[in-house]
């Protein structure tokens, strides 16, 4: 082929690094893939992204601002997620590659119960069995127990000065 003079081994190692660089560079291009999550028009700060391709798998937190950034996902398509704490999730496929554009993101504030986790039963019209059953008997005997329990507690709230009648103690 051709002959190599001098210095053969360094020559040979150099030929090596080189075509092992060209290889790589020819196996898959990597590209930036950057975009901002905004809640009414302002960025949200500490939302997860998640880029995941088949079994490759890349998660980022958005900044200040509301900005993120995937320094070098392979060209292709993406599944991008978004998630934020008291929002809705948001997903979309994006395809990656040179001259790419940012990704806008605008969250949506999930409605109260379900940022608290509540169960919200409609309002019903209908007395629950239990206070339907309670009879006239039992709520006059309730009234009974309440007038006869004692004026006289103590409670963290009363003046020390006051005693069980009300009346304050004369002044020395």
């Amino acid at each position: 082929m051709f002959q190599l003079s001098g210095n053969t081994g360094r020559t040979r190692i150099l030929v090596f690094v080189l075509l092992l660089l060209v290889l790589a560079c020819a196996n898959g291009s990597a590209a930036e893939y950057r975009g901002q999550v905004a809640f009414n028009g302002l960025g949200v700060p500490g939302a997860v992204v998640t880029a995941s391709q088949g079994d490759q798998k890349y998660t980022a937190i958005t900044d200040e601002q509301g900005v993120y950034s995937f320094p070098e996902l392979a060209d292709g398509t993406w599944t991008i997620r978004v998630e934020m704490q008291a929002f809705s999730s948001l997903q979309r496929d994006v395809t990656v590659g040179p001259g790419t554009a940012a990704g806008k993101w605008e969250l949506q504030l999930l409605p109260i119960d379900r940022i608290l986790g509540l169960q919200v039963a409609p309002p019903s019209t209908a007395k629950p069995a239990s206070a339907a059953a309670e009879t006239k008997a039992e709520k006059d005997e309730d009234k009974k127990d309440s007038s006869a329990s004692s004026t006289n507690t103590r409670t963290p709230f009363q003046r020390a000065e006051v005693n069980a009648t009300g009346a304050m103690p004369p002044a020395q």
